[in-house]
């Protein structure tokens, strides 16, 4: 084994792409969470609504009995409104992270933003 021409220096440093793998990161995680979602609807066999029961059986419906909401369905909601905030919040910060860790510090992007609209 020879060694014909010895290894040469790189002329500038290789870094990965940052911007490009963060970018790349949501537009892949945002069509995994869509086509998952889709993907989950489309093997539903559940039926939903009065029209799907007259569909399935063939015939019209005599009655509906209407839903009737009590404490704990209000109850319920209120919580899974309280942990969809909770995760909003999270998503934000963890937005403001990547923008901070990725893009530019987020100083420098507050005072080029003020400084863009003349109001520093």
């Amino acid at each position: 084994f020879e060694l014909v021409e010895p290894p040469t220096l790189p002329l500038y440093p290789v870094k990965p792409n940052r911007k490009a793998i963060v970018l790349l990161g949501f537009i892949m995680a945002f069509g995994c969470g869509f086509g998952l979602a889709y993907l989950k609807e489309a093997s539903d066999d559940a039926v939903h609504g009065e029209k799907a029961v007259e569909k399935l059986v063939g015939e019209p419906l005599l009655g509906v009995v209407p839903f009737l909401e009590n404490q704990q369905d209000r109850h319920s909601a209120r919580r899974s409104l309280f942990k969809a905030l909770i995760i909003l919040g999270a998503l934000i910060l963890l937005t403001l992270l990547v923008i901070h860790w990725f893009v530019k510090p987020l100083d420098v992007l507050y005072y080029m933003v003020f400084q863009r609209f003349g109001s520093v």
